[in-house]
Parts: structure tokens; C-alpha cells; sequence
């Protein structure tokens, strides 16, 4: 059915008197005007590259299709996988920006993956020594990383031993359970981690292992036969979507896939907009670099750890000097990451700036959200089933490129996260200078995560419990207040969450900590210890133990009622400042802004 196109183009008329000025000015108004009216369609089943790009007739590639993109254009894209990579370097305008978006009520997929192991995975494999390996050879390509197509992660294998092995169960051949110096200079025997790939450099074959594992976890219920279920495969260095210098382009309802090192890379560009996409990602999600105003919102990130890793899996064991090897190659590292380049760098400024991250969904990585540095607003999303970090907020880059610069502006409010190793974590050795407001946010940590395989001789398994607060490497932590919360834990913690939310001040940053909810359940029953007592501490209210069951509430929410007996003294012991951002100060623990109902936690 045709449909009128977004933009409609001027009517108006333009007199064309002898001056060269005139003229010049009425052919130029003429141009933006046309453009302003553009608007092009891209279909991989029935378009061509020759056409002129309309409705009836759209283009056939995302390569010729971004040719035509200029101020005011739109690019919409039919329902289907397009292939290949959408390359982004023009300029709209504030009154006319450039919106690349998918067909309503149609799925566009952008994958810059492999293309015959989803397109025709029967032709694509063929069985070989009890797994498969790939028809064709693909020199070069360094690494492969790949995911099922429902975006759970297969597993990279660094070595053929691991990939090939029999055992599920870490065995030390020559060293005993309790003998922690032989592990730190010796290694294990091959393991199984579950479904993966391995990629032979010297052969350019690609291998695939589908069998489950069988360790009680959420082990894979997948083909295991790849030649009978579409994958998604991508090198290393295949990108779905890279905006390289451009400004005020707006990405909408559309999913990107087939990302290698990174499945989306933003560079050196302004006004940039991401409204309802899907990002499966590789090894990172979106890598973000010299972006000024980035809004992202109603958006889901994917990682593809699958469930049946155990953090000690995925961890750097080649470190010098230590005898052991990598077990893979770390499905998804983070899922959305601002970052800087060097001070040697021409491109070292402008750096990332002025970022809202909205009502959007991060799951199934190692981190999360990386947000030091940048200044920034993080609101109303959901994070879960964090393998590490789920909000990192030391810096990766100096900001403006000079030590000492003004720090940045970061507030992290009115979010759930649920199943982390650390909600807020920090680390790097880049001074902060940072002022960081976390409000009004639910943490839920109660849920274990899978820490260590289990070994044999008999030796259970290890979880995580979650921590609300912690860092890597002892830093120096930025300026922080912290109000308004509701952590839940599962204890015993050391040391106990309210004493995490004061640690890491070395240096006189003020630090408050003020009328929030800290409820360990299990924690020993015992006050917190362990605070700095530079810190602003008042108007908690913090239940240590498992009595801490009954006061909580019937659903984990900003709206939730409080089901305590007997009830505690909720009061605060003082208000909370009037120069800290959009906080109500009515002094109960938790408490809304008045009139403020419960937000929805990621896209709705």
C-alpha cells in the first residue's frame, strides 16, 4: 500500500531576477527544499541497486542507499536481513535531520556477518573428526565470534584442546585442592565450557560444537548440528553500523547483529539518536568515541554470554609470568562504552559529552554501562545478569584530553538492576574529577551467579553473591551522593553494603550517603563497620540478617510497601540537600519526589 512520504515538499515559488545573488540563493533554497522532501527505500529481497530508490522501486543495498543521505533524507528499510555494514558519514540539521529507520510493523535486520552460515547453514558445514568444520576456508579473519539466532552466545574458544575435550569438571592433574601456589604456576587440563567455535588460524577453517554441557545450570536445548539451525557468525573486525563524523541522525526500530570486536562504533559525531534498537552484540555492543549529545532510548542491548559459563570461564589467565592459557576469547565484554582516545591522538578531542540513556534494557554481558568521564543522565533502564560490572564509573579518558580539567556531570537514577557481581563499580588509573549523583534506583542482588566451574575430585561449584558497591585495583573514587536507594542482598557480605557505600575515599571528595534502604538478607546481625568517617552518613535504614525477609516488599519497585514488624523508625536524621538533583526530601529511605509515580524499567 503507498503511503505519503515523511516530508512534503515546498510549494512555494522562487522569482529569478538578474542578480547572480538571487539566482544563486533561489537555486540553493530549491535544493534544501527537495531535500528536505526525500525519502528512499531499501529492500534486500526485491530491490535493485539501479532503481531510483522509491516505494515501488527501492534499492537492493545499504551501501548504495547511504549515498543519497543528506539533510532532511529518510532511509527506510523493508523487513528482512540486510547485509553488510550501514556506513553513516553525513550531516543533517537540527531542522533536518537524517533518520534511518526500519518499515513500520516490519523486523529490518542490519547483520555484517558471515552470510552462509544463516542463509544456508546445510551447505555450510560438514562433519569432521565428532564436531563440524566449515565448507570454505575464510583466511585472516583473526577471530570468529557467534551467537544462535536467538542471539545466545556460542562460545570462542582460544584452544582446540578446550574445544575438543571430554571433561565438563576443571582437573588439576598435579595439584592438590588446597595447594593455591601450584595452581599459580601450573594450569588445568583441557575443559568443555559448552556450544562454541574455534577458528584455525593456519587453516582458515571455522569449527563448530554444539553439545550441551551438563552442570545444572541453564544448559543449551539448541540443534546440535549446525548444518540444522541458522547461526549468526562474524569476524573479528565486522561492524554492523559505523557513524563516523557525522551529525543529527536518528536510528529507529531497527536490530543490528553480526558485530565482531563491536557491533555498533560512533566516532567524532554530534545529535545522534538511538529510539527502539536492537543491539546483539560481539565482543562490545556500541563503542562510543568524541560523540557529543547522544540520546539513546527505548533500546535493548543483548550480550551473548550464554547461561551456561561460569565467570571463572571467561576471566584473563595469561597474565605474565603465570604458566596458565585463556579458555576463550570473552563472549561480550560490555555493552555500551564511552571512551576516549589517548593524548597522542589527533582525535583525542572533543571527547564524549552530554549522553542520556533512557528507558532501555542491558542484559547477558560481563559489563554493562561504561559512563566515567562523559557527562551524563542514566535513568529508567533495566540491567540484569551482569557476569561482572553493571555500571562502571571511573573514566577511560581524560577528560577534554588535560589532567585536571572540570569533571564531568554523571546522575544515575530511577534504574533497576537485578543479578550483578557489582552494581557501581570503579577502577582505572585516570584521575576522576567526576560529581556523580545515584538516586531513587532498585538494586536486586539476592540472585547467585555462576563464579566458579566445579572441579573434580568433588568440589561443588562456587556462586557469587552481588555486591552493591566495590572497585578493581583500590582508586580513588569520584565525588558521590548516593540517595534515595533500595539495595537488596544476600548476605553475609564483607564488608556489609551500607560500609561498601562509603569505602574508596582517599582523597577529601565529599561523599554522601543519605536516606537510603539497605536490607542484607542473611547478613550477620550486626551494625556496619568498615565506613570512612570523612564520609556524610544519615537517614539510613539498613536490616542486616535473615529477620530482613519480612520487610520486604511484596514487589521489587519504587512503589513498593514496606511489610516490616515491627516497623522501624524510617525517619531521617537530616534532609537531603537542596543542590542535589530531582530528589524528593520528605526524609524516608527510598522515598519518590512527591507526586512522582513508579517509572516502567526499560523499553516499553
Amino acid at each position: 500500500m503507498s503511503r505519503a512520504p515523511l516530508a512534503k515538499m515546498s510549494s512555494g515559488k522562487f522569482a529569478i531576477s538578474s542578480g547572480k545573488f538571487t539566482i544563486a540563493f533561489a537555486i540553493a533554497a530549491l535544493t534544501t527544499s527537495n531535500a528536505a522532501a526525500k525519502e528512499f527505500f531499501v529492500d534486500p529481497a526485491r530491490g535493485s541497486d539501479s532503481s531510483e530508490g522509491s516505494e515501488s522501486r527501492p534499492f537492493k543495498s545499504l551501501e548504495r542507499a547511504t549515498t543519497e543521505l543528506g539533510p532532511g533524507v529518510t532511509l527506510t528499510l523493508r523487513g528482512g536481513v540486510h547485509r553488510g555494514a550501514l556506513h553513516v558519514a553525513a550531516r543533517g540539521r537540527a531542522d533536518a535531520p537524517i533518520v534511518v529507520r526500519g518499515f513500520p510493523n516490519e523486523k529490518a535486520i542490519i547483520d555484517s556477518g558471515l552470510a552462509e552460515f544463516f542463509d544456508q547453514p546445510a551447505q555450510a558445514w560438514t562433519a569432521h573428526e565428532g564436531a563440524f568444520r566449515s565448507t570454505h576456508r575464510y583466511f585472516g579473519l583473526r577471530q570468529v565470534t557467534g551467537s544462535f539466532v536467538d542471539g545466545v552466545g556460542l562460545v570462542p574458544y582460544e584452544h582446540f584442546a578446550d574445544f575438543s575435550a571430554k571433561n565438563e569438571l576443571v582437573v588439576w592433574p598435579a595439584c592438590s585442592v588446597s595447594d593455591q601456589k601450584c595452581r599459580q604456576k601450573s594450569d588445568h587440563s583441557p575443559v568443555y565450557l559448552g556450544p562454541g567455535l574455534f577458528y584455525e588460524v593456519d587453516t582458515g577453517y571455522i569449527r563448530a560444537r554444539l553439545d550441551p554441557t551438563h552442570h545444572g545450570l541453564a544448559n543449551s536445548s539448541e540443534p546440535t548440528d549446525p548444518r540444522a539451525t541458522p547461526l549468526v557468525l562474524a569476524p573479528l573486525r565486522a561492524r554492523a553500523l559505523h557513524v563516523d563524523g557525522a551529525a543529527f541522525v536518528q536510528l529507529r526500530d531497527l536490530e543490528l547483529r553480526g558485530g565482531g570486536l563491536e557491533t555498533a562504533r560512533l566516532e567524532q559525531s554530534s545529535d545522534i539518536t538511538f529510539d527502539g534498537v536492537v543491539v546483539k552484540a560481539g565482543t562490545y555492543g556500541v563503542r562510543v568515541v568524541g560523540v557529543q549529545r547522544l540520546t539513546v532510548t527505548r533500546s535493548w542491548f543483548v550480550g551473548n554470554c550464554p547461561p551456561w559459563l561460569y565467570r571463572s570461564d571467561t576471566r584473563k589467565r595469561d597474565y605474565p609470568g603465570k604458566n596458565q592459557r585463556n579458555l576463550t576469547k570473552l563472549n561480550t565484554h560490555a555493552l555500551l562504552v564511552l571512551e576516549g582516545e589517548s593524548e597522542a591522538s589527533v582525535y583525542a578531542t572533543p571527547t564524549n559529552d552530554e549522553i542520556e540513556i533512557s528507558k532501555s534494557s542491558f542484559t547477558d554481558s560481563h559489563d554493562g554501562v561504561y559512563l566515567g568521564g562523559a557527562s551524563a543522565r542514566f535513568f529508567e533502564n533495566r540491567i540484569e545478569n551482569m557476569v561482572d560490572d553493571a555500571i562502571y564509573l571511573s573514566p577511560m579518558f581524560f577528560r577534554d584530553g588535560f589532567v585536571g580539567a572540570p569533571g564531568a556531570v554523571i546522575e544515575v537514577f530511577s534504574n533497576l538492576i537485578v543479578r550483578s557481581t557489582i552494581a557501581f563499580a570503579f577502577g582505572g588509573s585516570i584521575p576522576s574529577s567526576d560529581r556523580i549523583s545515584i538516586y531513587r534506583n532498585v538494586v536486586d542482588q539476592r540472585s547467585e551467579l555462576p563464579y566458579v566451574r566445579p572441579e573434580q575430585p568433588p568440589r561443588p561449584p562456587s556462586p557469587m553473591r552481588g555486591r552493591i558497591f566495590g572497585d578493581h585495583g583500590s582508586p580513588d573514587w569520584p565525588e558521590l551522593a548516593i540517595y534515595q536507594n533500595t539495595f537488596v542482598t544476600r548476605g553475609p557480605l564483607r564488608p556489609p553494603p551500607l560500609a561498601q557505600a562509603q569505602l574508596g575515599r582517599k582523597s577529601p571528595k565529599p561523599r554522601l550517603v543519605l536516606n537510603n534502604l539497605f536490607i542484607d538478607v542473611g547478613g550477620a546481625k550486626r551494625g556496619s563497620s568498615g565506613g570512612d568517617a570523612g564520609a556524610t552518613v544519615a537517614g539510613n535504614f539498613e536490616c542486616l540478617g535473615s529477620d530482613c525477609d519480612r520487610i520486604l516488599a511484596r514487589k521489587l519497585g519504587l512503589d513498593s510497601v514496606l511489610e516490616v514488624s515491627p516497623r522501624p523508625d524510617l525517619r531521617a536524621e537530616s534532609p537531603v540537600p537542596l543542590n542535589l538533583p530531582d530528589t524528593s526530601r520528605s526524609g524516608v529511605p527510598g522515598a519518590l519526589a512527591p507526586g512522582q509515580k513508579s517509572p516502567t524499567y526499560g523499553p516499553s
